[in-house]
């Protein structure tokens, strides 16, 4: 094992018992990837033309949201996807 995997193991078990303690006092990560993009929870930090998800859904997330009891305390922030230009709108 190099250092650095020891290093990432331990930054990893310690983020993990964070989580665990956060979510005991009633702290929950928001879902995001592959939902429908709802602007209560999300903050759209860039729109993408996509053939391959609907129009507004959340293609990446680019930062995790937390919800507490409910209540945002930091929105997701992510990637939405719209239409994608039709070939006459392109041609013009």
């Amino acid at each position: 094992d190099s250092p650095a995997a020891g290093l990432l193991q331990g930054v990893q078990m310690v983020m993990g018992e964070m989580v665990s303690v956060l979510g005991r006092y009633g702290t929950t990560p928001i879902k995001a990837e592959g939902e429908a993009f709802d602007p209560t929870v999300h903050e759209a930090l860039q729109q993408v033309p996509s053939s391959e998800h609907p129009p507004m859904t959340v293609m990446m997330e680019y930062e995790r949201g937390y919800l507490l009891h409910d209540r945002v305390i930091r929105p997701s922030k992510v990637i939405v996807s719209v239409a994608p230009p039709q070939a006459s709108d392109a041609a013009e």
